[in-house]
């Protein structure tokens, strides 16, 4: 059987984030005698080195971000967005069967549309740019791209409302997780247990993940005398009004703020909740692995966060950036604890659905059905 190649291309694979560790579980699985991978990204930052298997190729990227000048990169950004043939040629000049953009936008750019390709989107729809050019470009990819790949049902009813044209040809393939690894990984590193109830908030420090909007829910339970500690791990373009804000509103004393950590599981392991206050979300992968270690989650209603939670039985999900609402769910947890134990249960079991079994069947199935 002769194998297919298969070009990924994605934003950047070397921030740490959710995106780039489900494409490294996905393609670490991926069966070496059906296909010949090769990973492009567009911007490299040289945060985080993914862990892929030797018979999986990463390209050079297009972007670095520590040696490419301004210069370079608008030059590079003008070019993806209106002739990223030229850009290809250079940087993935082969001839492949398959090719997939892995995040929207730039990653959909610069697929071969006379191939067979795909667009897997990893947040909502409505996640965008606000520039209109760049909205107009990815429509014309969704159109001519052979397939839509969303991760969540909120997602992809998203994606036929904004989009109705895409119904015949986007698929729903969940996200998966190597469960076996985490739990290496959570037991790599012992902490120091904390004496009062460590609130975890584990993204990107962007608007995106709106981490400012936590200090409001600290600053609420702060008032009502609730003893807690609220731990930030990662990094990203808010760190420093994160760090101004905290003094601003005299929080020193319950939030620690502590940048990016190569392996976050022990601080899952050691954390009572997973909080996050994001605007916007795919299908959280944080939530999926918290709840597999035990640990309940209280998020805002977004992407596959609602799934996620198996209709509030594992995480509360609040609606409409209530921080009120979101303040009282956290306390109900801290000071519940038969509810507490039941959601813990209740979320080891319920993550078992979204096995790598599971994704690689559905990844199989859709790359044999393209036509």
């Amino acid at each position: 059987m002769k194998k297919k190649k298969i070009l990924f291309t994605i934003w950047t694979y070397s921030w740490g984030g959710g995106a780039e560790n489900i494409l490294t579980n996905l393609v670490n699985h991926l069966d070496p005698n059906k296909y010949d991978i090769d990973i492009l990204e567009y911007y490299h930052s040289d945060i985080k080195k993914e862990p892929i298997n030797d018979n999986i190729n990463l390209l050079p990227p297009i972007i670095d971000s520590k040696t490419s000048s301004k210069l370079e990169k608008f030059y590079k950004m003008f070019l993806v967005r209106h002739f990223p043939q030229i850009l290809r040629k250079k940087y993935a000049n082969k001839d492949y069967d398959v090719e997939i953009a892995f995040t929207k936008m730039i990653p959909s750019f610069l697929l071969n549309y006379n191939k067979k390709t795909v667009i897997w989107l990893h947040g909502e729809v409505n996640a965008t740019t606000d520039r209109k050019k760049d909205l107009k470009l990815e429509t014309k990819c969704f159109k001519k791209a052979s397939r839509i790949v969303t991760i969540s049902k909120h997602n992809k009813e998203l994606l036929e409302q904004e989009y109705p044209f895409i119904k015949d040809k986007d698929v729903l393939i969940y996200n998966s997780f190597d469960f076996s690894l985490l739990d290496y990984k959570a037991n790599l590193e012992k902490l120091k247990e904390s004496k009062v109830p460590i609130l975890l908030c584990l993204c990107r420090l962007d608007w995106v993940k709106n981490p400012l909007l936590l200090l409001e829910v600290a600053k609420n339970l702060k008032e009502k005398n609730i003893p807690f500690k609220l731990q930030y791990v990662g990094h990203g373009e808010l760190m420093d009004d994160l760090k101004a804000k905290t003094k601003k509103m005299h929080l020193e004393d319950c939030v620690e703020i502590l940048g990016f950590k190569e392996n976050p599981y022990p601080y899952i392991k050691n954390s009572t909740l997973l909080v996050q206050t994001s605007h916007f979300e795919g299908f959280p992968t944080i939530f999926a692995e918290c709840t597999y270690l035990g640990k309940p989650f209280v998020c805002m209603n977004v992407g596959g966060a609602y799934e996620l939670s198996d209709d509030n039985k594992c995480g509360f999900v609040v609606n409409n950036m209530n921080v009120e609402e979101f303040t009282n769910k956290v306390i109900t947890l801290l000071q519940d604890k038969k509810l507490y134990d039941k959601f813990s249960k209740h979320g080891v079991k319920n993550v078992q659905r979204f096995t790598i079994d599971k994704q690689i069947k559905a990844f199989d199935e859709m790359i044999n059905g393209l036509k």
